[in-house]
């Protein structure tokens, strides 16, 4: 199955991915390997997916990494491809469609062995649609973040502080995000440069 998680730039998908749901899943025994597209999308999933495989391990293709970590694990993976608009600011056509040629071998594979999220900022979301015709699901499964509220921001300061045994004075809070909140709402990665 492939997922996407898109929002504009600093709305907090890398952040959700990383310190949320990665170990979450590790925490309920599921495997998850992270990687950042860069130059080579597929080789840095295939290097993320090694790096969790027992010692000795060094397949040689995705399919077959993936294969062996479900195996090792008794269950799928979830593969993250963070920074996927990079498919389309650093690479090139035939370098794009070899990727979502490994990725369609992938998820046709009888045995599921992986599944994909791609993070990838909200302006490039609709360039997806160029890997239409290797991978027809590529723009069926969104997870879209959005803005916080001002209720949600005042609450994560609150909890975050509260973690640590901190607090903020009501009015400070309320200044805070008085601050940082717009028509659209508040950016998470403001909320978290201040705080």
């Amino acid at each position: 199955m492939l997922f996407r998680s898109t929002g504009e730039v600093g709305v907090g998908k890398t952040s959700l991915v990383a310190a949320g749901v990665i170990p979450w899943l590790r925490l309920h025994d599921y495997e998850a390997a992270y990687a950042r597209c860069l130059n080579d999308p597929t080789e840095a999933l295939l290097q993320a997916v090694r790096e969790r495989l027992p010692e000795g391990a060094q397949p040689d293709t995705l399919l077959d990494a993936c294969r062996q970590l479900s195996a090792s694990t008794d269950g799928p993976v979830l593969l993250v491809l963070d920074q996927a608009q990079e498919l389309f600011t650093r690479l090139g056509s035939q370098t794009r469609l070899v990727f979502a040629q490994h990725i369609a071998e992938l998820l046709s594979d009888p045995s599921e062995p992986a599944h994909l999220l791609l993070v990838i900022q909200r302006e490039f979301f609709v360039r997806l649609a160029e890997l239409l015709p290797v991978l027809p699901t590529i723009l069926g499964e969104v997870v879209e973040l959005q803005r916080l509220t001002r209720e949600q921001a005042e609450l994560v300061i609150q909890r975050s502080l509260g973690r640590f045994r901190l607090w903020f004075d009501e009015l400070v809070r309320s200044h805070v995000v008085d601050d940082l909140c717009t028509v659209e709402g508040v950016l998470p990665l403001e909320l978290q440069l201040v705080c």
